[in-house]
């Protein structure tokens, strides 16, 4: 997991280092792909050629970023990309299985399209009736976020409700350039079990931090994020800066009582 990583940078090189350093089934990246603006020419120094190593071999299920978008509205994102559109009819959002997780991937720059929050509902209503074990969302902007750019209310308005209804076990989010962690978040259904936030902005730059009450752990550093569902559901976050990681583990109970 790695967001906002298209920087061209040399931390983003050294991002790339760790990227290629590791053995895992997928990649999740949650928006700003190629900066500054999503340009087609800029797909391959800032995106196939660093990360072309484990490209070859590990598929990679990107969302859109707000500078994705600043091109042609990102066609030449979804010009680069290959993504699932059997349920959504397209690929600016959807969903997969991969063993017994569900993942979902969101625009949210639309947060406040209506047909989008619809499919989502529909999908995760589809999830819970499948069984799955986890259910994982990405997406760009953030709900809960120590970073400068702050809490988008959008998504927090339009979504939100949806995660905690449906028990969401994860929402990844990039668009503030730190790593962060909330606390378990029941803000709209307290009898649920819950929703952790994490954001992953940490493919090449910096953001201050100013935390928030809601934050478990955040940090201002570059680097990626590690999630192993063998079990219990554990994250570890890796940099070459110091101190070089933090974990976190979080363990389910597979009923679900409905919305």
């Amino acid at each position: 997991m790695l967001g906002d990583s298209g920087t061209g940078t040399a931390d983003q090189m050294r991002v790339a280092d760790i990227h290629q350093g590791w053995d895992f089934d997928l990649g999740l990246m949650p928006g700003d792909i190629v900066y500054p603006s999503g340009e087609a020419q800029n797909f391959d120094p800032h995106f196939f050629t660093p990360y072309g190593p484990a490209l070859h071999g590990t598929p990679h299920f990107p969302v859109l970023g707000n500078h994705d978008v600043e091109t042609s509205n990102g066609q030449p994102y979804l010009s680069a990309f290959c993504l699932p559109t059997g349920n959504s009819g397209t690929e600016r959002w959807y969903s997969f299985d991969f063993g017994d997780c569900h993942f979902i991937g969101l625009d949210s720059a639309q947060a406040t399209n209506e047909t989008q929050t619809a499919w989502l509902r529909s999908d995760l209503m589809a999830a819970r009736a499948s069984g799955a074990a986890w259910i994982f969302v990405t997406m760009h902007h953030a709900a809960y976020t120590s970073g400068p750019h702050g809490r988008e209310q959008s998504v927090r308005e339009n979504w939100c409700p949806l995660f905690e209804a449906f028990e969401v076990d994860v929402v990844f989010q990039g668009h503030d350039h730190i790593y962060e962690r909330t606390t378990v978040r029941r803000d709209f259904h307290p009898d649920k079990r819950g929703v952790v936030y994490f954001v992953v902005g940490t493919g090449g730059t910096t953001y201050p931090i100013d935390r928030e009450p809601y934050s478990a752990y955040a940090r201002s550093t570059w680097g990626m994020l590690r999630v192993d569902v063998r079990g219990p559901c554990s994250a570890r976050s890796s940099s070459t800066a110091p101190p070089a990681s933090s974990a976190s583990t979080a363990t389910r109970s597979r009923s679900y009582a409905g919305p």
